[in-house]
């Protein structure tokens, strides 16, 4: 079978009829043949997608009752609307560049994406996790209700003002971000950055031993004195 972009679920069980589960999952592993997916398909499982080098987009108002991955997916270039109720894993896909703002999903972990350079602000019920995406700028959620990750982002400048999260925030690896004093979460990991920018004293006071600058160097820009820049 050549590369092909399938219409129906009918013609995708078909093809790939070991794919379908009998738990609802259904698992494309590694199924260079796709290039699209059907419209509308829904998934009692979970979605397994990964190493479909030839899939350019996921499907149009897709559903999906558990998890959904895709990693290693190197012509991915569209996230597409989407209902998922676990986590939405993407990592390893080069090629993607566009989410549609109409996706929900339990969780978000975008990974190794080095084209992505824009987010949209679509529902994440819980945790997300933008980790080593070089090109991202500015991050659309301000009030997070889980942890946040954005490690190894080092083209993001600055933090939402204000930026709420609930759990854990981790921003080690960032280069040249400003960390605001309206910043607000449990736990603040910010280890190995390099030109790191606190605004004020006043969010290290708060935090106390809750923010972690191990390995980094930074700069607290106080309002009535001289920048007081520190190094491991």
């Amino acid at each position: 079978m050549g590369i092909k972009d399938f219409s129906t679920i009918d013609e995708l069980r078909e093809a790939f009829p070991s794919s379908f589960l009998a738990n609802g999952t259904v698992d494309l592993t590694a199924r260079r043949e796709i290039r699209t997916l059907p419209s509308d398909m829904t998934v009692a499982g979970h979605l397994i997608l990964d190493n479909c080098d030839n899939l350019t987009e996921t499907p149009e108002n897709l559903s999906v009752t558990g998890w959904m991955c895709a990693a290693s997916c190197h012509s991915l270039e569209k996230i597409n609307k989407a209902r998922v109720g676990g986590n939405m894993h993407i990592t390893n896909c080069p090629r993607l560049h566009v989410l549609s703002p109409a996706l929900s999903v339990g969780e978000c972990i975008i990974n190794y994406c080095s084209s992505l350079s824009e987010l949209p602000k679509f529902h994440v019920a819980r945790n997300i996790s933008v980790s080593y995406c070089p090109e991202i700028r500015v991050l659309p959620w301000d009030d997070v209700r889980g942890y946040f990750s954005a490690v190894g982002c080092t083209g993001l400048k600055e933090l939402p003002s204000p930026f709420s999260v609930a759990g854990q925030l981790d921003i080690s690896g960032t280069r040249g971000l400003e960390l605001r004093s309206d910043v607000s979460s449990p736990l603040i990991l910010a280890r190995n950055c390099e030109a790191l920018e606190i605004s004020d004293g006043s969010l290290l006071r708060r935090l106390g031993g809750n923010i972690d600058l191990d390995g980094s160097e930074y700069t607290i820009l106080t309002p009535d004195s001289m920048p007081q820049a520190f190094s491991p």
